[in-house]
């Protein structure tokens, strides 16, 4: 029994697998991660060695040849690069393709950890992987305040944001570093007989951190440490720096000044003419930059007090949320919503996010950075103007939307041109049969964690058009065979049979087209690998739908369409239909086949001169390529909506 037999005796079963398929698609579809090009395995384990205050040649030999002595006898090591400055040494490992890059940094660390000789006067080394980092959106706080209130509301908003989902990796800049400055009056050190070496020594001793051993007890063992002074200036002012026997002290207070401050940088930042400071938020690793990007968006929609547009899930999951808070909940919603509406709210006469008693975490993220932002706006506003700068996830959203409208465009035509061309049956359920296969296809892609990128959206819109190929062929057999005479599912049966094997074997050489691109190596083997997978799966859910589903929908549509036929009745979508077919008819019989006859018959009689003028257009497509006159460019550049300037001065 072959699928075709299987579905047209078992129509129900075909139906629920079509239902599943896009029920599948359309939930897991709409959770793919959105990126501008596909994640690519990180192959670069960083190896960072701080020898604080050493020169470049007492690192290279005390750190750097020991570092890569050990690395270099690892397996799949492909290269070893190594930067040594003042202080400082970072060695750079790459490892073969296909290396899991995780046993690579496991085994990384082994070897560093087994260094034995190395000077104690060296930091902590710390390894880890180089995974590429896309800046997501960068946000900018201006305005006439204090540099201390504007950076401690930049360091909690930095705080806040790495609450929240994918949010990992935040970057303050225009800030200068803080520090804690003593500066000793040189009339009390003399007076009390002091010099600055002693000074700086007591008050680094008061400072630090020791190790005081380890207290063994019954069900545990307890380290033991003194803890130093803590960095601030009222702390510090009472370190005592000398002691008499006679019981006085001398503390930092009685011989110099202590005042917290910044460093001492030449550093100016500004935004639209006002003193400003920035953060940067990145996307890391596997990451969806566009929801980092509207999570941040929303924060800062909050935290300016401003509201924000719920989508419709938004809404349904917040009525949903609100509704089972209890009654405790429900009244003090609702005399927020009051005291919200008497006083004019800032977020469009809407109460307080959270005020209802839901979990804003339930209704999504971007719902609870909203609600995070807003009760910070509550408690105190920016000391400046908060916006956000460069949202370089909308390059991202809209290159997808791009995509998507050409999709849609292409689905569009690809239906009007099946409805010109062929019977109105066959051009509906080929139509609905495209639909079937991209659900599916998106939720095959969510199966083997391929994400919604610019390479798999090309991917799908290259692949619109093979995907109908099989479905007319399977679906023009069907309406032939029935055309002839046979029953209608009879000839949905054998129609689809008869054409089958050739289907499948279009759809194999299609697959076998396109998997070279899988076995490229380097970074264009990376970025390309993905194509093939998405073509694969869109044409495997393509040749399911052809062979078990389109053969359900067409024979009992012509089985419809004969038992009408026998009561005489006639709608206006059939007489829209013969109409149509008699048009199509005329065109072809009467005007298109009669001209392209009389062009066959003189190229047959010219066959040399046919031959010949195919070859011309063979060789001159050569040597446009080999000419140059054809370039070959991987990514086309793109026009930037930002001028840098760099004014050097002596």
């Amino acid at each position: 029994m072959t699928l075709a037999s299987f579905g047209v005796r078992k129509p129900v079963v075909a139906n629920l697998v079509m239902l599943a398929v896009i029920g599948a698609g359309l939930i897991f579809g709409s959770q793919l991660r959105r990126e501008f090009f596909p994640y690519v395995e990180p192959r670069l384990v960083t190896i960072t060695a701080p020898y604080p205050g050493a020169a470049p040649d007492e690192v290279e030999s005390a750190l750097a040849k020991k570092i890569e002595d050990r690395v270099s006898d690892l397996t799949a090591v492909k290269e070893i690069n190594t930067t040594v400055s003042e202080g400082l040494c970072l060695v750079t490992v790459e490892f073969e393709e296909g290396t899991p890059i995780d046993r690579a940094v496991a085994d990384v660390k082994r070897e560093v950890d087994a260094l034995q000789d190395l000077p104690p006067e060296a930091d902590r080394i710390v390894v880890d992987k180089l995974e590429p980092n896309l800046p997501a959106i960068v946000l900018a706080l201006s305005g006439d305040a204090s540099e201390r209130s504007m950076k401690d509301f930049m360091r909690q908003t930095r705080d806040d944001l790495l609450t929240l989902p994918e949010i990992t990796d935040v970057l303050l800049g225009g800030q200068r570093e803080d520090e804690l400055r003593v500066e000793v009056v040189p009339e009390l050190a003399l007076k009390h007989a002091m010099s600055l070496t002693e000074i700086s020594d007591r008050i680094a001793a008061a400072m630090a951190e020791l190790p005081g051993g380890s207290v063994r007890g019954d069900a545990s063992t307890v380290s033991v440490r003194s803890v130093g002074v803590e960095e601030r200036a009222d702390e510090v002012r009472d370190i005592v720096i000398r002691a008499s026997a006679d019981g006085s002290v001398v503390r930092v207070r009685d011989v110099a000044r202590v005042a917290e401050g910044f460093v001492d940088d030449d550093l100016r930042v500004r935004f639209n003419g006002k003193p400003a400071m920035s953060m940067t938020i990145f996307r890391v690793g596997e990451q969806d930059v566009i929801r980092i990007a509207d999570m941040v968006k929303a924060y800062v929609a909050g935290r300016r007090g401003e509201s924000i547009d719920l989508t419709a899930d938004e809404r349904m999951k917040l009525f949903s949320a609100r509704a089972r808070a209890d009654k405790t909940s429900k009244a003090r919603y609702d005399e927020a919503l009051e005291k919200w509406e008497a006083a004019g709210s800032p977020a469009g006469g809407q109460p307080a996010p959270g005020t209802g008693g839901e979990d804003p975490a339930a209704v999504s993220d971007r719902y609870a950075a909203y609600t995070l932002g807003f009760q910070r706006w509550q408690l105190s506003p920016p000391p400046g103007e908060l916006v956000t700068t460069t949202d370089l996830a909308r390059f991202v959203q809209g290159r997808l939307d791009l995509l998507t409208r050409n999709a849609l465009q292409g689905g569009i035509l690809v239906f009007v041109t099946l409805v010109l061309l062929l019977n109105w049956r066959i051009s509906f359920w080929v139509a609905a049969g495209l639909v079937v296969s991209l659900l599916g296809t998106l939720a095959v892609m969510a199966l083997f964690d391929v994400t919604l990128n610019f390479l798999t959206m090309f991917g799908l819109i290259i692949v619109i058009g093979i995907l109908v190929d099989d479905a007319i062929v399977v679906a023009e057999n069907i309406t032939a065979r029935h055309e002839q005479g046979e029953p209608a599912l009879v000839a949905a049966v054998s129609g689809t049979g008869q054409v089958g094997w050739p289907v499948i074997s279009t759809v194999l050489t299609t697959i076998c087209a396109f998997l070279p691109l899988s076995m490229l190596n380097g970074q264009i083997g990376d970025f390309l690998g993905v194509l093939p997978i998405v073509v694969g799966c869109a044409l495997v859910v393509s040749l399911v739908e052809t062979l078990f589903i389109l053969p359900v929908h067409m024979g009992h549509s012509l089985r419809a369409a004969d038992r009408a036929k026998l009561k005489r009745e006639k709608g206006s979508l059939a007489q829209i239909g013969e109409f149509m077919d008699s048009a199509r008819n005329t065109l072809f019989n009467k005007i298109i086949i009669p001209r392209y006859g009389r062009v066959l018959v003189w190229s047959l009689d010219h066959r040399y001169i046919t031959v010949a003028a195919s070859l011309a257009v063979l060789i001159v497509s050569f040597g446009l390529v080999a000419g140059g006159r054809v370039d070959f460019i991987f990514f086309e550049d793109d026009d930037s909506e930002t001028v840098n300037v760099t004014v050097s001065m002596p």
